[in-house]
């Protein structure tokens, strides 16, 4: 599911030549120092309105998705043997690798499924989860939405003036899916596995 949510916007970024963050598989740590440091970067208005309707929404979720991480990269330091759990968890691609991870665990590491069950159980976490149950979804129609954009043509109806200045923004909004895929989406992910599979409590 996280590699069908992002593929798209990649397929849209190369179309339209825009850049995209790489791999998906980065520790926490790093993944909220990344959405930190894009979080930074002045978000300008599209002069393309179809384009910027869309762009809105996701620059809202964005914001509201980086301080959510950062709470979910800070709780990890009070549990890190669950912390780490999670971070392995929200690699997967698939329930069914999923399951074949919490098996594992379960069977061969059951000090570190506790750590983990505690982990996702807790009051702190409980929060987090809740926070990115409000914009998990979203995070998803938007992206649909920013893809189904023939973005091509709307910058081939361009001055070659502002053709530089649109890719740009385009750019910024592309990151940003990215980041939101790897971080609160991914948390959205897990809250949906984890209370499917009956481990939260």
């Amino acid at each position: 599911m996280k590699k069908t949510l992002i593929a798209t916007v990649i397929a849209a970024s190369m179309v339209s030549g825009c850049s995209m963050f790489g791999a998906t598989e980065q520790t926490p740590a790093t993944l909220n120092l990344k959405a930190q440091e894009l979080s930074t970067q002045q978000y300008t208005n599209s002069s393309i309105q179809q384009v910027e309707q869309v762009r809105l929404i996701i620059n809202s979720l964005f914001t509201e998705s980086v301080p959510i991480y950062s709470d979910y990269a800070k709780h990890i330091e009070t549990n890190q043997v669950g912390g780490q759990v999670s971070s392995a968890l929200m690699m997967k691609e698939s329930d069914e690798e999923r399951d074949t991870f919490i098996a594992d665990l379960k069977a061969n590491k059951n000090d570190d499924y506790n750590a983990y069950i505690a982990f996702i159980n807790d009051t702190y976490m409980d929060s987090i989860y809740k926070r990115s149950l409000k914009v998990g979804a979203e995070i998803a129609v938007q992206t649909l939405a920013f893809n189904k954009i023939d973005q091509s043509a709307l910058l081939g109806e361009l001055d070659f003036s502002q053709l530089g200045t649109e890719k740009d923004k385009l750019t910024l909004t592309t990151e940003q899916i990215s980041v939101l895929n790897d971080t609160v989406y991914s948390l959205y992910q897990e809250y949906q596995y984890n209370k499917a599979a009956e481990l939260i409590r």
